[in-house]
């Protein structure tokens, strides 16, 4: 067998053995179970009781198999069972399957029978077809969470229908991608042939991907984290019977009589009224007018296309500095009356983008943000009824923002607050702001480590549960750990635990949730915790390194022992690194040199020989 294929398969035994994807039982916040699988092509189901911290075989797979054998007149074998998904009673007492067109139930006593009932099948979506993105400003964001034990490569479909390579996500990992309601994105494994499409959603959602024998799925799964509860988008005004529309670029009213009013008159083909909001009232509305950007097409030629010999050339808008953006321009319209209430937009003149939150309910405020072209600022901003100008909470920076990932607000309606992500201090943190007037309450979270991103919120308990980075002293800065803090700043708790990198998975109502970490010397294992107070209450898995080591030709005990001097845990770090990366030819550089500077900042050494020397020593 190919080294390098035996090396590739052992790394995937070890990753199945720890990473724990729990399928929770209908109407149970406690009770899940998963496929375990020890080695490559071998596996058994886990039930897991929370509740009690007991873990079990769901059922006996040496007695299911031969029982089946019997029904089926084949063989099969009990580490390998013909199906990947279960219904399982909470105590164990039955499971039922599919198997060769047929629902099984299988009992404890052993007896197996057809079972005629219903059988869930977890709620997965087969995706969407693959269709060229269609037009949206409606900015939103899709977040990926791979289940499988492979990486997914994931791609935008264009407006022209041909796929873009964005990104992609390692085997368990979690990434939020920022897009446009209704765009299509495309998940795939590589060379596998196994793809789904997927359409972005207007509220903020997980797609969890698995794998089968039949292709991809997705789950989907809320993240309880909208933004904004507060927002009205309809078109219609049921209270005073007026219809808003849009027609010959410009903003018309149709009154119930269907009598029909131009409410705005400075529309035209170069700058045009596009997306329109009423207030809850329908007694106002606000209207974007959007100067288009400028037309620049680059042209670039394939020089093997699939579809001909010739090589062809194609193009695609793309804007160079100073090209003008698309430009957007809130406008406030008394849709009784028909005529303009003033706005200056002097708190958001130049804009990169402008996003819709939308109206209070007393339909008395209009609520959106602006990002600053040069992004030096991002604002939340109000518009009242008299066309005033109201900054609700501001980010600026002599150099930039970063909208892109930091930037996080959350308005509670309820309390009249809202939850600002900051640097204002030089660490990435969490503020809490009186929502009627802008002013700061308290600053909620603080101290040289960084808030990464709010993973759930308490609104009732007023707790918030966060990603944080270098939290602990002594752990390396970039290992992510969740912590739990209240609304005033008190009560900072980390729930993780164990010296490395941690993602965790929720169970319903936030109840329980699945702790997984790891370290480059340090195999995955898994455990679930009380999501409250971090307490370990059932322990999952956790991975096989002695194989790849074996593999690579050394052995753990090889390695310095971490603990003895920052030297000899530096060298150990990039020891592991670079047999495991650059001896196998992976173009991993970039990884090799995130460990190098993670390692010099994290023990803060005064002396330390040359990136080359430290190279030599390493793979000599």
């Amino acid at each position: 067998m190919d080294p390098n294929a035996k090396r590739q398969d052992l790394e995937k035994a070890c990753l199945r053995q720890a990473i724990v994807y729990p399928q929770w039982l209908p109407n149970s916040s406690s009770v899940f179970w998963y496929k375990q699988e020890p080695d490559l092509g071998k596996s058994q189901f886990i039930l897991v009781d929370c509740d009690i911290g007991l873990r079990r075989v769901a059922f006996d797979h040496d007695r299911l198999a031969a029982e089946l054998g019997k029904h089926t007149q084949e063989r099969f074998s009990p580490d390998n069972l013909p199906f990947s998904w279960i219904n399982v009673a909470p105590d164990a007492a039955w499971i039922r399957f599919q198997f060769d067109g047929h629902t099984w139930q299988y009992e404890k006593s052993g007896k197996l029978e057809v079972w005629h009932g219903d059988f869930y099948h977890g709620g997965f979506d087969c995706g969407c077809d693959e269709v060229p993105s269609p037009l949206s400003r409606q900015t939103s964001s899709l977040t990926f969470r791979n289940h499988t034990a492979n990486r997914i490569l994931y791609s935008w479909i264009n407006e022209k229908g041909t796929p873009e390579y964005y990104g992609s996500a390692s085997a368990g990992q979690t990434v939020t991608q920022s897009s446009f309601v209704g765009h299509i994105w495309r998940l795939a494994i590589q060379n596998s042939g196994k793809s789904i499409a997927c359409a972005v959603k207007e509220n903020a959602f997980i797609a969890v991907i698995e794998e089968s024998s039949l292709g991809l799925n997705i789950k989907w799964e809320t993240d309880g984290l909208s933004k904004n509860s507060d927002s009205e988008r309809s078109a219609t005004s049921p209270s005073i019977g007026l219809e808003a529309f849009v027609r010959d670029f410009n903003l018309w009213i149709r009154n119930c009589d269907g009598s029909e009013r131009a409410v705005s008159h400075d529309g035209f083909a170069d700058n045009e009224f596009k997306d329109f909001y009423l207030s809850s009232d329908g007694h106002y509305a606000v209207a974007w007018q959007c100067k288009p950007p400028s037309k620049h097409l680059v042209y670039t030629v394939e020089s093997s296309p699939k579809d001909q010999l010739r090589s062809k050339l194609s193009s695609r808008p793309c804007l160079n500095p100073g090209d003008n953006v698309e430009v957007q321009r809130p406008r406030l319209f008394d849709l009784v009356t028909c005529h303009e209430i003033f706005v200056d937009n002097a708190l958001f003149r130049d804009p990169y983008a402008l996003a819709h939150i939308g109206w209070s309910k007393d339909s008395k405020r209009y609520r959106f943000t602006f990002n600053e072209r040069g992004h030096r600022h991002f604002r939340l901003l109000e518009i009242g009824l008299s066309g005033t100008v109201t900054i609700l909470a501001e980010e600026s920076s002599t150099t930039f923002v970063d909208y892109a990932h930091k930037v996080y607000y959350k308005i509670m309606i309820s309390t009249n607050e809202l939850l600002w992500a900051s640097e204002r201090d030089g660490w990435n943190h969490l503020y809490l702001i009186n929502f009627e007037d802008g002013s700061l309450k308290n600053q909620i979270t603080k101290g040289a480590w960084v808030m990464r991103s709010v993973e759930w919120i308490n609104e009732g308990n007023r707790q918030i549960w966060f990603r944080g980075f270098g939290m602990l002293q002594g752990q390396d800065p970039y290992y992510a750990h969740l912590a739990r803090v209240n609304f005033d700043g008190s009560g900072l708790r980390i729930i993780t635990e164990g010296d490395g990198t941690h993602t965790w998975g929720w169970g319903p109502s936030k109840r329980f949730l699945i702790d997984s970490w790891s370290r480059v010397d340090c195999s995955p294992q898994a455990v679930v915790r009380i999501a409250e107070t971090g307490e370990e209450v059932v322990f999952l898995e956790k991975g096989k390194l002695e194989p790849l080591f074996e593999a690579d030709g050394y052995h753990r005990k090889s390695l310095p022992r971490l603990d003895e001097t920052d030297k000899q845990a530096f060298m150990a770090l990039l020891f592991v690194q670079v047999n495991l990366m650059l001896r196998r030819s992976i173009p991993s550089l970039n990884a090799f040199m995130l460990v190098l500077k993670v390692s010099i900042l994290q023990r803060h050494s005064k002396a330390f020989p040359s990136f080359v020397e430290l190279l030599i020593k390493a793979i000599s």
